[in-house]
């Protein structure tokens, strides 16, 4: 009995000690966390707008071929049926794409824009 009770209080200690210095330690690295999920962030933003603009093309270029299809100009299409194998949804994906593209990298534009002129104000 007295053995039990003498490692409750310990286990209590090394657990506070323990909580207290994991939460000093995340206080003091959370600015580079931070930093770095920033640089994360416009770095994948930056990606997909480099991924969105030639997926567009290639849509736009799989509608076409569809159409053509249809209109007797081109060869089999690769998808003969289901949801992608109507011209009309590859040309919507085409200007889905580049649409989002296109607002990503403006709104990246605008957030470096701002960012650069409050640091020229300090």
């Amino acid at each position: 009995m007295r053995l039990g009770g003498t490692f409750e209080p310990a286990v209590a200690r090394t657990t506070s000690a323990i909580a207290t210095k994991t939460a000093s330690v995340a206080i003091r690295i959370q600015p580079a966390i931070t930093r770095t999920a920033d640089v994360s962030n416009q770095a994948a933003a930056l990606a997909s707008v480099l991924l969105l603009t030639p997926g567009s093309l290639i849509a736009f270029v799989f509608g076409m071929w569809r159409l053509g299809q249809d209109l007797g100009f081109a060869g089999n299409f690769v998808i003969s049926e289901g949801l992608f194998s109507h011209w009309l949804v590859w040309i919507a994906l085409s200007i889905g794409l580049k649409a989002t593209a296109t607002m990503t990298n403006r709104d990246e534009k605008s957030e470096i824009n701002a960012s650069g002129s409050s640091e020229g104000r300090s």
